[in-house]
């Protein structure tokens, strides 16, 4: 816990934009690989895929902060934020007089896969009192899964504000099961995986921590068909493609004429 907090310190007395994203992308690795959410011993969460967000009016405006009373403070640390209509659910982080939580838009319970309102919808069913559940501190440590973290962009922001920086992290990318939903323009995986290394975290093919080879070996277990328009014509619609390393090893890898779907939804 206390190199999460050193990691939030660490935050509090950056001033550089650049240096306080890589620092939110570290946090976000944190959440992603070292912790759980145990709301009671019935209701344990693992985060899948977070979305930094941080607002301090002397060095980082991020408008699309709630700015909620609940994300800021001295005593929020490890305690939730529940949206309010119930439209998800944060993990705060605050130490002090800024607002700063982490948005679980992908989680795990019980070897299930929940999206971000799934996720508030469960804990909704809970009937805790929402004052008291905000108040529990809840997220716990424990013993790293060592798994790669991607960042990207987050998803759906009103404002424009830090809309290029990658503060949105996730997890287990090739895991089909997850049904990431990527900002349109982020098809799911390819753009993701296909990053290259840089020193700029506000550019979504920037910065991650893992070799060319390993990129490689994850890409090879994503199935290019399942987000391409021409998917109902195969096996028909094109004779340049090559096979990956996904379940069964039929999983198509590289597909000459690959159109993503999410490009078309953009058009409309």
């Amino acid at each position: 816990m206390e190199n999460l907090k050193n990691k939030v310190n660490e935050l509090e007395n950056e001033h550089n934009k650049v240096k306080q994203i890589r620092i939110l992308q570290r946090i976000n690795e944190l959440l992603l690989t070292k912790y759980i959410i145990k709301v009671n011993d019935n209701f344990i969460i693992e985060p899948l895929r977070v979305e930094a967000y941080y607002y301090d009016e002397n060095k980082f405006i991020d408008c699309n902060v709630h700015r909620f009373a609940k994300q800021k403070g001295e005593n929020r640390f490890g305690k939730l934020y529940i949206h309010r209509g119930w439209s998800g659910v944060d993990i705060c982080l605050s130490c002090g007089d800024y607002y700063l939580s982490f948005l679980i838009k992908n989680s795990r319970y019980k070897n299930e896969s929940l999206k971000q309102i799934v996720l508030s919808s469960k804990l909704k069913m809970l009937n805790l009192d929402i004052d008291e559940l905000e108040e529990t501190m809840v997220l716990i440590p424990k013993p790293s899964n060592n798994k790669e973290v991607f960042h990207t962009v987050r998803k759906g922001l009103v404002k424009n504000d830090f809309r290029n920086a990658r503060l949105a992290s996730l997890i287990e990318l090739e895991n089909k099961n997850h049904k990431y939903d990527f900002q349109s323009g982020y098809a799911r995986g390819r753009i993701v995986v296909e990053q290259i290394k840089s020193d700029n975290p506000f550019d979504y093919k920037g910065y991650i921590d893992i070799s060319k080879s390993e990129i490689e070996k994850i890409m090879r277990k994503i199935n290019l068909c399942d987000t391409c328009v021409h998917y109902p014509d195969y096996p028909y619609c094109s004779d340049d493609v090559e096979f990956g390393d996904g379940v069964g090893n039929d999983n198509v890898y590289k597909c000459g004429k690959y159109e993503s779907t999410e490009g078309k939804q953009n058009e409309k």
